[in-house]
This record gives structure tokens, C-alpha cells and sequence, in this order.
């Protein structure tokens, strides 16, 4: 081995020499540098099998990539006098361990220890005054960071995916954090920012899924909305009232600890382990059985009183926002709980296997997730108001004394498995509102006699009653309330039917289909492939028929007339030849896939249209031309996907969406004129159609999975600051696009991150 040096400068090891052009590779090879050397040149050992190196105390400067992508490299020994390491100076040495910087060094170059994915532990000496760019990004075994207080800046991606880092202690001397300076640090829990930072500039810490809690000071004024990311998980922010970071949490819903919650806590019962306002843990007192959760507590946390077999009544304080997951589990003498009106949400198993005799939830709530309440025997009464937005899947489970229940208004869904096994529950209600029923809601609720199901629920699945009284056939059809979840096939429909729901009749033995006046709704495929089927009746009360109800039947079969138009005007069917079509005035619903396939050119819609269902125009590959009028309030999935011809398209003032698939495939239409009235592009909109340019209005807020992907011609799109959600694959395989958007705005943050040629306008 040897080393070529010239005035002090080592310019370059030559490595093992003779032994290494005849393949014999020297394990463990450690390298003491001459006494005479000062400085470590530009790749000096880039790329060498050295794997201990001691830097002697005269060495003033390592050079740029000195030792980057040095494979073996396990150990290097600073010694005293070392000033400056250089850009990329240990880049991928991947098995390099630790690393201890001397209190001489002032300069540490960005990306000096970048992908050292081995470094386990650093010291940074205290006259550093900037951690740079990228230095220790990617060092993805690195568990504890201390920032000496010494060091003012922390620059982009200092310590960017430093996945195992669990700990950082920043001094006092800090003022700036800078863009993803920890973003993607996984297992970051909890960040205390010192008094003296004035700045937290974007995604510092986006990706850092397990953040739960930040201490963040008043003398931070420059706090930017996307600090966290578009996506955080911070649950609390501990702050002074007033300050940058309080509004910030006010804006975000984030819980908030300040002054106010301290000065209550003070002195609290030492059985209550708080910390920045999360009740962590109790501590069981002997013969205690009622207990109030003190003043000031912000969070009940996690596991807080599990297994807690001898409390009888629990009383949560105003203040409180959340009860954490399994915070009460298995606390079999728990009979009461005084809930705040505060309260947001309630986590997974929170009170599983309880005794409580009756929940009331204030209004307010809008989370209750899954298994909360499962278990709880005894409960009777379980009131739940119309905050409640989300009630997760078994959250009522096997509570076997539960006789009534009246769901929230707010629901989409009424979820899976949500009741089963409450076999005293007699009534169900369900408000208008929600507009599924999914599997196994009510499955083993033994003693349900009545379910009020709302017109607003448009499916039940099969199982959603069963092993209940109400699954039982009633004149030959499985009907709950008023909504027909499945026929025997042959019977006629019962009058008292509001609902006629999916595949209901499908493959039945039907002649005639009179669907009784007051029934408002047919469900997709409700009469599909019922192959007997040749007379239907469709009264003016059905406002709503889904997707192929009436797929291959001889009823659709015979259809001659150039209209098929039923129900509330709803034009069920077109068989049609001549290219140009104005659709009948009256008409109010263009049904399902009604002129899919149709050799039609052009297509004027009168004014009485309000919705367009699914497919209306789908493979229409001749036309070129429509105008959808201003009447037109609700637009389905893929209704002008696949019409390769389409070149004009003329949108008015009432349009409220871009559909799902709206213009997929559409690759004839150059251009499009949104209406400022347009608030989302769905998923697959525009998907492999021809659009060139697009400017979306103000009024948009949304772009939707694939929206714009595969536009191969897409050059310029226009993206105002309304717009606060991108999907991720919005823009996949578009080789051209410019993306213009406004300073500060979601648009540029979304283009930054994926690299996308962008103008600020």
C-alpha cells in the first residue's frame, strides 16, 4: 500500500498494490495517515477497501468524497485539529459505525454522511453552526441525535428518513429548521423545539408517521402550513396561548396544551402520570373506586387505565378531546363514565369488556372506532348524536342489554358487524342520512323486531339482518322496512316498498315486473337476466334506476321506440340511428349507459336534465359534440368515456364536477372550458384523453386518483391555490406538462415534491 502526497496533501491512497492486482484482498485493513499530511484531497479513498482509518491531529481538511462509497469502512478516529470535512466526504459508506467529529472541526459539508446506513451514533462538535444539506440523510440505523447548542441552522434534509432515530435533543442556539429537515424520521415520537428557533420551514417533518407530540415555543413566528406535511399525525402541540404554533394547532384540529392546562396540573394526584397534558397512566389506589381525571388533561392516552378491575365511575373533565385506545379495557367494575362535551373522538377497544350501565355521547363526537364499546354486557342505553361522522366497524358489539338504538345522521354507513351478537336490541333506528348497510350489521340480533330504514340507503348487503327475526320472507321477499334486499324471484312486489335494492329479482322467473306506485328506487341489476321478463311498469314515483336493472331481458330486447322513457322521466333507453339527437324536453335523468354504443354526432340535452348516470354516452365513437345545460346537478362514472371523436364539449355555469372517467379515454378533445362552478376532478377524469390545456377555476378543490394520467399530449395545466389535495398518481406517464400554479399554494408544494417543470404565476 502507499500514499501519493504532495505538499502536505494526500491526493490519493493507491490501496493494497501488488496484493490487489493478483485478487488477493486484505481483510480489516487499518490505516494510520503520515505525521506529515494536512489535508485529505477529493476522493483521496472514494471507493477503497480500507476499513479503519486514524486521522492524525495535523489533518486541517477532508476533501470532497475523500472516502464516499467505501464499502468496508467501520471505523475512522478523528483526532484534534481536524476543521472541515468536506461534501459527500463519507457518502455510502454503509457500514461505518459511528462517528465522533472532534471540537475543532467548524465545517461539516452537505451530504458529508449521507446513506451511511450503518451510523448507529454521532457527536457533533459544538463549534459546527450549520448541520447542511442532506448530512445525515438517509443514515437509517442512526437511534439519538444531540445538536450541541452551538449550531444555529439545520439545514434541508439534514437528517431526512433517519428511520430508526427516536430521539433528538436541539439546544439552545437553534433558529431555523430547515424543508425536511426530518421528514420521513419514522420513529420520531415526540420533538421539544429550544426558545430560541424562529423558524419551521416546510415538510421539516412530514412523514414522521409515530410524531405524536411537539413542544414548540412563542419565539417561533414562521411556523409553515405544511410543517408536518400534507398528511401529519401530530396529536397534540404544547404552546403559549397567542402564539404562531397555538393558531397553527386551532387551524388543524391538533389538541393544544398551554399555560392554561399547566397551571391546572400543578400538584396533581402523583396516581396520574401527565405529561404535556396526556394522561399516560394511572396508577391503581388502594379502595379507590371513583375517580376525576384532573383539570388540564388534554388527551386520555392509550392503555391509561387498562385492566383496571376496581373502578366503579370514571369523570373525564371538560378539556379532554380524545380517549385513546384500550384506555379503559377490561375494566370489568366500570359503571359509569361522565363524558366531556369536548370529546372528539374514542379509540379502538376503549371501554371492551366494561360494565357501563349507559354511554351518552355529547355532541361534538365524531369518531368512535372500532371495538370501542364492544363487551359492554350491561349497557342499556346508548345514545349517540348527529356529530358522529364515523362509527367504526364492531364498535357495539356483543353488548347483550342494548334494547334500542338510534344511529347519527351524519353516517355514510352503518358498518360492518356493528351490532352483531346485541340480542336484546328491539328497534334500530336510522335516520336520513346514510346510504349503505354492510355486512353482518345486525347479524345475531336475536330480538329485533323493527329496523326503520331511511329512503336515503340505497343498499343492504345480503347478510346485514341475519340470524334476526327480520330475515324472514315476507309475501315471498326478504324485506326489511320498506327497502326489498332480495326476492324469491316470482312473487309480485309488495305495496308498502320504498327501495327495490341490487340484484333483488336477478335470474328470477318474472313475466311481468309492476313496480307498485311509492317505490323510489331500483337497484343495479335488480331485473338483470331474468329471461322471461317482457312486460315492466315503472311508475312516476321511481326517481332513480341503476345500472343494468333490466340487462338481457326481452323487455329490453323489444324495445323499439326511439325513447325508452319511465319512471320520473327518466330516459331508460335510446334506439336511435340519426347522428344529430335533441333529447325530449321533460326529460330529467339520462339512465345508465342509455346511448352507450349509439352511432350518434351530436346531442343537445334540454334544460329539464339534472343528472347524468353512469355510462349515459360511454363508447359513443362517433360523437363529437354536446352541450351539458346548467340543470345539470349530479354527473356518475364514465359518462363520454371511451368517445375517441369527441371534440367540443360545452360545460354551462351549474356543472358542480368532472366525473369519475368523465373523459377517460376521449383522446379527440384538445380543449375544455371548466365552469367556475366545478369543485373536483374525480378519479380517472380525464384518464388517456387528448387534453393539450386546462385551467381549472377557483371554485376546484380536488384532483382525484389518475385524474390526468396517460394525457400524452397534456402540455399545460393551470391549478389555483383552491385546490388543497392532489392524488399522488394524478400525473402519471404526462412526458410534457407544464404545471402552473400560485406562490405558496398546495400546487406548488405538490410539483416541488415530484420534481415537475412548474411556473409560478
Amino acid at each position: 500500500m502507499g500514499f501519493k502526497i504532495k505538499n502536505g496533501v494526500l491526493l490519493k491512497y493507491e490501496g493494497a498494490g501488488a496484493l490487489e492486482r493478483l485478487g488477493i484482498r486484505k481483510q480489516d485493513e487499518s490505516l494510520s495517515l503520515p505525521k506529515n499530511v494536512t489535508s485529505i484531497a477529493d476522493e483521496a479513498f472514494s471507493m477503497s477497501d480500507v476499513s479503519r482509518v486514524l486521522i492524525p491531529p495535523n489533518v486541517i481538511t477532508i476533501g470532497e468524497r475523500a472516502f464516499a462509497l467505501c464499502a468496508e469502512l467501520q471505523t475512522v478516529d478523528f483526532s484534534g485539529g481536524l476543521r472541515e470535512i468536506g461534501t459527500n466526504a463519507f457518502d455510502g459508506c454503509h457500514v461505518l459505525k459511528s462517528a465522533v467529529i472532534p471540537e475543532t472541526c467548524e465545517t461539516i459539508g452537505a451530504w458529508a454522511f449521507c446513506n451511511c446506513s450503518g451510523l448507529r451514533s454521532v457527536k457533533i462538535s459544538s463549534k459546527v453552526e450549520a448541520i447542511a444539506r442532506g448530512t445525515f440523510s438517509g443514515c437509517s440505523r442512526l437511534e439519538e441525535v444531540v445538536v450541541p447548542a452551538g449550531v444555529k441552522h439545520i439545514d434541508n434534509r439534514a437528517f431526512y428518513a433517519c428511520a430508526s432515530l427516536t430521539t433528538i435533543n436541539l439546544n439552545k442556539g437553534l433558529k431555523t429548521i430547515g424543508r425536511e429537515a426530518f421528514a420521513c424520521c419514522a420513529s420520531l415520537t415526540t420533538v421539544y423545539i429550544p426558545d430560541t428557533v424562529t423558524e419551521i420551514a416546510e415538510d421539516a417533518f412530514a412523514g414522521c408517521t409515530e410524531l405524536k407530540t411537539i413542544i414548540i415555543p412563542p419565539s417561533v413566528t414562521k411556523l409553515h402550513p405544511f410543517a408536518f406535511g400534507s398528511d401529519h399525525h401530530i396529536q397534540t402541540i404544547t404552546t403559549v396561548t397567542g402564539s404562531v404554533a397555538h393558531q397553527y394547532a386551532l387551524t388543524h384540529g391538533i389538541m393544544c396544551y398551554t399555560e392554561k392546562e399547566a397551571n391546572l396540573l400543578r400538584g396533581c394526584n402523583p396516581a396520574f402520570f401527565i405529561e404535556y397534558g396526556i394522561l399516560k397512566k394511572y396508577t391503581q389506589e388502594y379502595n379507590v373506586r371513583d375517580i376525576m381525571v384532573p383539570q388540564g388533561v388534554i388527551r386520555i392516552g392509550n392503555h391509561a387505565f387498562e385492566q383496571n378491575r376496581q373502578l366503579v365511575s370514571v369523570v373525564i373533565p371538560e378539556g379532554v378531546s380524545e380517549i385513546g385506545a384500550y384506555a379503559f379495557n377490561g375494566c370489568r367494575s366500570l359503571q359509569r363514565v361522565y363524558l366531556p362535551t369536548t370529546l372528539k373522538t374514542i379509540g379502538k377497544y376503549a371501554f371492551r369488556d366494561c360494565q357501563l350501565l349507559e354511554v351518552i355521547l355529547p355532541q361534538g363526537v365524531e369518531t368512535v372506532e372500532a371495538n370501542a364499546f364492544q363487551g359492554c354486557t350491561s349497557m342499556r342505553r346508548f345514545y349517540m348524536p348527529d356529530t358522529v361522522s364515523h362509527l367504526e366497524n364492531e364498535a357495539l358489539r356483543d353488548c347483550m342489554s342494548l334494547s334500542e338504538l338510534r344511529f347519527s345522521a351524519r353516517l355514510e354507513a352503518i358498518a360492518d358487524s356493528i351490532c352483531v351478537g346485541c340480542s336484546s336490541l328491539r328497534t334500530a333506528v336510522i335516520p336520513e342520512g346514510p346510504t349503505y348497510i354492510l355486512q353482518n350489521a345486525f347479524r345475531g340480533c336475536s330480538s329485533l323486531q323493527e329496523a326503520y330504514i331511511p329512503d336515503s340507503v340505497i343498499e343492504v348487503a345480503g347478510n346485514a339482518f341475519a340470524d334476526t327475526p327480520l330475515f324472514r320472507m315476507t309475501a315471498g321477499h326478504y324485506i326489511v322496512g320498506r327497502f326489498l334486499i332480495r326476492a324469491d324471484g316470482y312473487s309480485p312486489i309488495p305495496v308498502g316498498v320504498h327501495r327495490i335494492g341490487p340484484r333483488a329479482f336477478e335470474r328470477g322467473g318474472l313475466r311481468a315486473a309492476i313496480i307498485p306506485d311509492g317505490v323510489i328506487s331500483i337497484g343495479d341489476n335488480a331485473f338483470a337476466n331474468c329471461g322471461i321478463l317482457t312486460d315492466v311498469v315503472i311508475p312516476k314515483s321511481v326517481t332513480e334506476i341503476g345500472v343494468d336493472v333490466f340487462a338481457c331481458t326481452p323487455w329490453v330486447a323489444r324495445r323499439t321506440e326511439p325513447y325508452t322513457i319511465a319512471g320520473a322521466n327518466i330516459l331508460l333507453h335510446a334506439n336511435i340511428q340519426q347522428p344529430v339527437v335533441n333529447v325530449p324536453i321533460g326529460v330529467r335523468c339520462i339512465g345508465p349507459t342509455a346511448f352507450s354504443q349509439l352511432p350518434i354526432r351530436k346531442v343537445t340535452l334540454p334544460d329539464s336534465v339534472v343528472h347524468l348516470q353512469h355510462g349515459a354516452f360511454s363508447y359513443c365513437e362517433q360523437l363529437e359534440s354536446i352541450e351539458v345545460p346548467a340543470s345539470v346537478r349530479r354527473i356518475d362514472g364514465y359518462i363520454f368515456h371511451g368517445c375517441t371523436s369527441l371534440k367540443e364539449v360545452v360545460l354551462h355555469e351549474g356543472v358542480p364536477k368532472i366525473g369519475h372517467a368523465m373523459f377517460s379515454s376521449c383522446t379527440s378533445l384538445k380543449t375544455l372550458k371548466l365552469p367556475t362552478t366545478v369543485t373536483e376532478i374525480e378519479n380517472e377524469a380525464f384518464y388517456h384523453a387528448g387534453i393539450e390545456r386546462l385551467i381549472l377555476p377557483d371554485s376546484v378543490t380536488r384532483i382525484g386518483h389518475s385524474a390526468f394520467s396517460h394525457c400524452e399530449h397534456l402540455t399545460d395545466i393551470a391549478i389555483p391555490a383552491s385546490v388543497t389535495e392532489i392524488s399522488e398518481n394524478a400525473f402519471t406517464e404526462c412526458p410534457k406538462f407544464r404545471l402552473h400554479a400560485e406562490e405558496g399554494s398546495y400546487a406548488e408544494r405538490f410539483a416541488k415534491s415530484h420534481h415537475m417543470l412548474m411556473t409560478l404565476v
